[in-house]
């Protein structure tokens, strides 16, 4: 799930330093990490600096990750990005909202 969420994360990083949104797929809550700042040598064009923009990137970019999943999960049936309060419980699965309704409906 860990990838699914990096693969999903939008960057708002700028000169104040990296961030990273998520948005629900159902309700469409968005969410948005902590600054990270970022040490402002990658800005200098050599390949050490570029270096050092790229791992601080990185970096920032898996707390987002960590952060992320504490509010984020993947919905079983339909894959989508889903916050928490949107995800049911049906039986051993857990679902988003939208999935869950469809199987009520099913049933």
């Amino acid at each position: 799930m860990e990838e699914w969420i990096r693969a999903n994360l939008l960057e708002l990083s700028d000169a104040s330093g990296f961030r990273f949104s998520l948005c629900c797929s159902v309700c469409g809550r968005v969410w948005v990490s902590e600054t990270t700042p970022f040490s402002g040598i990658g800005r200098r064009q050599t390949a050490r600096s570029r270096a050092l923009y790229e791992r601080e990137r990185e970096e920032a970019m898996s707390r987002a990750v960590s952060e992320a999943l504490r509010g984020f999960e993947v919905c079983l049936l339909c894959g989508k990005i889903t916050g928490k309060e949107c995800l049911e419980a049906l039986g051993e699965m857990t679902v988003c909202r939208s999935c869950a309704e469809r199987l009520k409906k099913q049933l």
